[in-house]
C-alpha cells in the first residue's frame, strides 16, 4: 500500500491576490468607460446610464468569477502517492505528474511568495505556489524525484537587452514625434508601444523564458492589448 501525503492551498493568500486583481481590472474598465464618455463629447444622461450599467455588469461578473475561483481553490488538493503527484479539483477531476520524469526542480521568491517551478523531460513546465507547508511540499518533491531543488537565477543582462531590442521601434518613434515634418504624432507612438508590449510579453512567457509569466496570463493580457491595438488603428486611420 502506497503512503500518501496531502497538501492544501493557502486560501487567505489566494483571496487577497484574486480580489486585488479584480479590483485593479475594475478600475481599468472604469478608466476606459470614463475615457469613452469623455471622447464622445456629449453630456447626455442616457449615455451616462448605459456606461454605468455596463460598469455594474462588469463589477458583478468580476465578483462572481472571484467567488468561483475561490470555490475551485478551496477544493484543490495535491497528493503524493509514490512517485506520482496527483492534483485533485472540483468533482472527480484528477491530474497526475510522474515525478521520475522531472528534469529540473527550481524555486524563486516573487513578490514575497515562494514559487516552485518544475520542468519535465517532455519539456512541460509546472508551477506551484501559495501551498500550505511549502517546505514539506518541496521536501517530498526532492525525495520522490531524486532532484535537489535549486534557486532560479535569471540573466538580468539578457532581459535588459531583450527589452531594449523589442522596444527600440518605440524609442525611435518617440524621437521622430519631436519633428513635425515626419507627420508622426503621439497616437502613432502609443500604437507602436502597444504592439511592442504584445511581443515583449510573449518573449517573457514561461514557454520562452524559464520562470516567465504563465502562458494563460500572457494570452489574456495580449488578447486585451490586441483588441485595443485594432481600436487604436481604426481611430488613427479611419475615424476622421
Amino acid at each position: 500500500m502506497k503512503l500518501t501525503k496531502s497538501f492544501f492551498l493557502d486560501l487567505k493568500s489566494f483571496k487577497k491576490h484574486i480580489f486585488l486583481k479584480y479590483i485593479v481590472l475594475f478600475f481599468i474598465n472604469f478608466f476606459i468607460l470614463s475615457w469613452t464618455y469623455y471622447e464622445s463629447k456629449t453630456s447626455e444622461v442616457s449615455l451616462i446610464l448605459i456606461l454605468l450599467g455596463i460598469l455594474i455588469i462588469i463589477g458583478f461578473i468580476f465578483w462572481r468569477n472571484a467567488n468561483k475561483q475561490m470555490e475551485l481553490l478551496s477544493k484543490t488538493v495535491y497528493e503524493f502517492e509514490g512517485k506520482v503527484l496527483k492534483h485533485y479539483g472540483i468533482g472527480e477531476s484528477c491530474g497526475e505528474l510522474d515525478l521520475s520524469t522531472i528534469q529540473s526542480l527550481k524555486y524563486e521568491i516573487l513578490f514575497g511568495i515562494k514559487r516552485v517551478l518544475i520542468k519535465t523531460e517532455q519539456g512541460k513546465t509546472y508551477t506551484y505556489s501559495r501551498i500550505q507547508d511549502m517546505e514539506s511540499f518541496i521536501k517530498n518533491l526532492e525525495n520522490y524525484s531524486g532532484k535537489q531543488i535549486q534557486k532560479l537565477e535569471r540573466n538580468k543582462w539578457e532581459l535588459t537587452f531583450k527589452f531594449i531590442l523589442i522596444y527600440l521601434p518605440s524609442f525611435i518613434v518617440l524621437i521622430l514625434v519631436q519633428f513635425p515634418k515626419t507627420l508622426i504624432n503621439m497616437n502613432i507612438f502609443f500604437l507602436i508601444i502597444n504592439l511592442n508590449t504584445i511581443f515583449f510579453l510573449r518573449s517573457i512567457s514561461e514557454n520562452k523564458l524559464e520562470g516567465g509569466i504563465p502562458e494563460r496570463i500572457v494570452s489574456r493580457i495580449n488578447l486585451i492589448l490586441i483588441i485595443f491595438f485594432f481600436y487604436q488603428f481604426y481611430n488613427l486611420f479611419y475615424s476622421n
